[in-house]
């Protein structure tokens, strides 16, 4: 039985340029390909940026690791604060 793992952020982030923040998160899209999760990072409505991640896996630790991992490379690739919406 597989287990499901689930994150939106708000990435607190000056940046505003879809392709510099596509460069930089470069390092997020690898990891996350690697390991069949699914991203998506758009602006929303408010021109925030929204950072959303699923996964499946064999354990909840390994979900909750990957998603902890994730969110620590977007906060060093981008420089900024991240706070949780969803998990």
């Amino acid at each position: 039985m597989s287990k499901f793992g689930m994150l939106q952020l708000k990435v607190y982030t000056k940046i505003k340029d879809s392709e510099i923040i596509a460069q930089k998160l470069e390092v997020v899209k690898e990891f996350c390909d690697k390991r069949n999760i699914e991203l998506m990072v758009y602006f929303d409505k408010g021109d925030d940026l929204i950072v959303k991640v699923e996964l499946d896996g064999l354990t909840t630790s390994y979900c909750k690791g990957c998603l902890m991992e994730i969110k620590a490379l977007i906060k060093k690739e981008l420089n900024c604060k991240v706070g949780t919406m969803l998990e």
